[in-house]
This record gives C-alpha cells, structure tokens and sequence, in this order.
C-alpha cells in the first residue's frame, strides 16, 4: 500500500475498487505484538486468528485517502480506477514481466484481490484468547511509515505544514 500512500503525497489518490469496498489494516509493530503473545501462550489454542488496527469494520478507500490527505496536509484529486482498464494493465504488466524477466507486483490475481468488497477483520477471538489489543492507529502508522522513517522524499512541504498525530 505503499505507492497509494505516496501518490496520496503527491496530489492523486487513485481508487482501486468500489466506493462500498471496506478493508482491514495493521500497522507491523502490532502484528509482531500479537504474534509473540501468541507463541508464549503454553496453553494456546489451534486457530485462524484476523487482525487489524481497532477501527472496527475497516476502512473505505475514502476514509484512508482522507486520513492520508491531511497527514500530507494537502488535498488529494481522487481517481476512480476501472475494473476493465486496472485488468488490461495487469495483463500488460504480467506480459511485460515474463519477457523482461521481472516478478510483476500488478497482475490479474493481484486485481482480483483489490476489487474484492469486503477485506474486513474481527480482532475479538484472538483478543479473548491473549488480551491482545492494537496500539497503533492507522494515522499514527502512516505518520512513522511516512515520515519518521524517512520514506516521504518528494515532497517539497515542510513538516510543521503536515498535521501533527
């Protein structure tokens, strides 16, 4: 989600899916936290555990331009992405990367699952089995992926224009 996140900095935010698709995300620490919980459970339970950030329902690819936007502190032109022109570039893409010899990061499977509508987690099961609990919400993860570690080089904004977490 990276090269969203940038184009989002730049002024363009393209969307991906339908205006109804909602999605889960979770910032890498907390993941790492919960998986280490996890394994230091003697009396752990055999499962498959969702995770996400604590924004209950996920986020549409509105709410995460916006958040964006204002860490950015610009507004962002949004660009809704056709399901048959993001296929054709896959294609493209896929075809291009077989001749050239590169793993293609845009391809059919990928678009597929980009236009899946619902990609939405539940934490409960896993919070009622270890505690566990996200720290970190998606502003505050984009603001270190973003900017603390030194990832926004193109921007020409100072930081005390971007909104402070």
């Amino acid at each position: 989600m990276l090269p969203l996140f940038r184009w989002i900095g730049r002024g363009i935010a393209p969307i991906l899916a339908s205006k109804d698709a909602r999605f889960s995300l979770l910032y890498v620490e907390d993941l790492f936290e919960a998986v280490k919980l996890w394994l230091a459970r003697r009396d752990r339970q055999p499962g498959i555990f969702e995770l996400h950030d604590g924004h209950t329902n996920g986020y549409s690819y509105n709410e995460v331009i916006d958040i964006t936007a204002r860490l950015y502190a610009r507004k962002a032109w949004r660009l809704n992405v056709p399901r048959m022109l993001l296929q054709s570039l896959a294609v493209l893409n896929q075809s291009a990367a077989r001749a050239l010899g590169y793993k293609p990061m845009l391809t059919p499977g990928k678009v597929r699952e980009l236009r899946h509508p619902d990609w939405v987690c539940d934490n409960t099961a896993l919070s009622r089995e270890i505690g566990w609990q996200p720290q970190v919400s998606l502003k505050q993860g984009l603001r270190r992926a973003l900017f603390d570690a030194g990832v926004q080089r193109n921007s020409n904004r100072n930081n005390n224009d971007r909104e402070k977490v």
